[in-house]
């Protein structure tokens, strides 16, 4: 029975595809319009303890009936949901209660109207009184934002409470044409005007959702080659964005004779391979919190000690190029081809910034990649080649092999080593 309704409220463009959707516009549009709901409340007590205190004050005019129905029953029932509209517990699940409620004071007013004297057969006060709460309540439905079923079914309460009141109270049978119809009517418009608000507040709600998953999907590309922290800055396009780091970790890593054999293999074969290669390699970084800068041909670099947020320094840049050794190795069965990879480590000062306005990237630059280059060139395959500034950061963590001397462009003569793992205790 539930589905086939949603079924027919989905056709009518009351309901959402997604399940997680529909409860999320649910959530949303139940905090949105709590606040009307408090007012009304608020407002109901207001006149409803008038009655009460005019009642006190001056005597009821028609019995005690109807003012101990306002005080014992409707004014706590109203207190208690004007209560219940700040308890967190229940402002999720309030548009329930709000049209409870509503029900409830539908059912007692119908009763206060039971209490009082029948009027006159003819008496206008009679029509008057039941159009004026019918127009009331079908006006509570639509602004206090009830969804359009929740709406037809309190609208349809008061016509039937309508009805059966003005049965007991016997009026007069040449008046229900024209009362029935203007009660009809009444019922139709708040109905109609239910539906085009909720149609309204989903379609705002779905642009909303549009919108904001454009900017995810735009934050994503943004995020995929800018860090975190530079990209709100890029979106307020604040410039220049540039840092300088006194001591950052390189990584490079690159495929030895890969040329040769990716002529050997072709493009295809080629690309599926960096690809499951690249794809290991993001893993390990992700992994040792690692800032993968970029892939040119076959080399892959990764930074860290770096921005905030990147917690990434010496051990794990140790650790990541062995791990990179081992995903090598275990690609190269994949594809049963001879695969060896070179990596160099250096330690050095980078300067790191955005550039370029349409597709902007965030790069390094420095004297340290011109290092780690020439100690990836230098090594031999499957192992990894350090500086001594890598070398002596590093520590008696780990354990080195001496290689020798070398002259660095910009640098000078620096001690090289080869990585061979943890230190043994």
């Amino acid at each position: 029975m539930l589905r086939t309704v949603d079924k027919q409220l989905a056709a009518l463009g009351l309901r959402f595809a997604d399940p997680d959707e529909e409860q999320k516009y649910r959530a949303e549009q139940a905090a949105a319009v709590l606040p009307r709901q408090r007012v009304l409340i608020g407002f109901a007590l207001l006149v409803f303890l008038a009655y009460a205190v005019r009642d006190v004050a001056i005597g009821p005019t028609f019995g005690y009936g109807a003012l101990y129905l306002r005080i014992f029953f409707i004014l706590p029932v109203l207190g208690l949901s004007f209560v219940l509209t700040y308890a967190e517990s229940v402002r999720p699940h309030f548009q329930s209660v709000f049209v409870s409620l509503l029900v409830i004071v539908i059912a007692a007013i119908g009763m206060l109207s039971l209490l009082y004297p029948h009027y006159g057969p003819t008496d206008p006060a009679q029509a008057n009184r039941t159009m004026s709460t019918m127009m009331l309540t079908l006006a509570l439905m639509s602004v206090a934002g009830l969804r359009f079923e929740q709406a037809v079914f309190v609208g349809l309460l008061a016509v039937l409470f309508w009805f059966f009141g003005s049965l007991a109270k016997e009026m007069a049978p040449e008046l229900y044409p024209t009362l029935f119809l203007n009660v009809l009517t009444s019922f139709v418009i708040g109905i109609f005007v239910a539906y085009w608000l909720e149609r309204s507040t989903r379609a705002a709600f779905a642009a909303r959702q549009e919108t904001a998953h454009v900017k995810e999907e735009a934050d994503d590309v943004l995020y995929a080659s800018l860090p975190r922290h530079v990209v709100e800055r890029v979106a307020r396009n604040q410039r220049p964005i540039a840092e300088a780091f006194v001591e950052a970790v390189v990584v490079l890593a690159d495929l030895a004779e890969f040329n040769t054999l990716s002529k050997r293999i072709g493009p295809r074969r080629t690309v599926e391979l960096l690809d499951d290669l690249f794809t290991e390699f993001d893993v390990l970084a992700e992994k040792h919190q690692l800032q993968r800068l970029r892939t040119v041909g076959d080399s892959y670099v990764v930074v860290g000690g770096t921005f905030e947020g990147l917690r990434g320094g010496v051990s794990e840049a140790a650790q990541m190029a062995l791990d990179m050794i081992v995903a090598v190795e275990q690609v190269s069965r994949r594809f049963d081809l001879p695969l060896q990879v070179r990596v160099g480590v250096h330690v050095g000062p980078l300067i790191g910034g955005v550039v370029g306005r349409t597709s902007p990237i965030y790069d390094f630059w420095g004297d340290t990649f011109n290092v780690v280059s020439e100690l990836q060139i230098a090594c031999k395959g499957g192992r990894i080649m350090c500086s001594e500034n890598f070398y002596w950061r590093a520590g008696r963590a780990w354990d080195f092999e001496p290689f020798g001397a070398r002259e660095f462009a910009g640098i000078g003569t620096l001690q090289t080593f080869y990585l061979l793992g943890p230190a043994k205790e």
